[in-house]
């Protein structure tokens, strides 16, 4: 009898661990305080980079992007160690997005200098039909993001041209997509040599969420 009792106490006690892990594992991504109350998370060490993972998943959630995959870029050997914390690398819809803190300070000539704040996005996409789609339309939920002001009716026109494109749109094209987007490089698709498409862009005044 007691081991028959014993026996049934370690299968409850097995049952409640099971069931306090599937609670943990199905909760939000968004971490809180001790006091229960949410804040901004932290995915980046840099703020410029932070501030758009913390508002692309709060608009698309984990779905879309994949927050395990978020990590520094490896950089080259003459890359600054202050600079190792400014570019990342994450899975969005399955493609790989850098994203890099492109901001510098100003120093006009006779005038005080000023931060400009850049974030810069580019994306790698395939050598099909399919692949270049997806390229495109993970440009425009991240343009969606980075600039309120960038509706998605104007973002799917974006879009819908850049799919027509056969040439390469390059910075000295000055191709904007909205009042704070521009397009800084568009490889468009060309199978016979198999070259992969590829987006480059950057969004200005993209400032930090603590300095907002």
């Amino acid at each position: 009898m007691k081991r028959i009792l014993i026996l049934l106490l370690c299968v409850a006690m097995l049952l409640s661990v099971t069931a306090c892990k599937k609670q943990k594992d199905t909760g939000t991504y968004i971490p809180t305080t001790t006091t229960g109350e949410p804040h901004d998370p932290t995915y980046a060490l840099d703020p410029v980079i932070n501030r758009f993972f913390v508002e692309f998943l709060d608009k698309y959630g984990t779905d879309i992007m994949d927050v395990q995959s978020i990590r520094r870029a490896p950089g080259t050997p003459s890359t600054k160690p202050e600079d190792l914390t400014k570019e990342y690398i994450a899975n969005i819809d399955g493609l790989a997005v850098t994203v890099r803190n492109a901001s510098y300070t100003a120093q006009p000539e006779g005038q005080e200098p000023y931060d400009v704040y850049l974030l810069r996005v580019s994306i790698e996409g395939g050598t099909t039909v399919a692949s270049r789609d997806k390229m495109l339309n993970v440009f425009s939920l991240i343009a969606c993001t980075v600039d309120p002001g960038c509706t998605k009716d104007r973002a799917d026109a974006v879009v819908t041209d850049l799919s027509k494109r056969t040439n390469t749109i390059n910075y000295s094209d000055y191709y904007k997509v909205s009042d704070h987007i521009t397009l800084l490089h568009y490889s468009p698709l060309n199978k016979e040599v198999g070259v992969s498409t590829r987006i480059e862009f950057q969004s200005l005044n993209y400032i930090p969420l603590e300095k907002k």
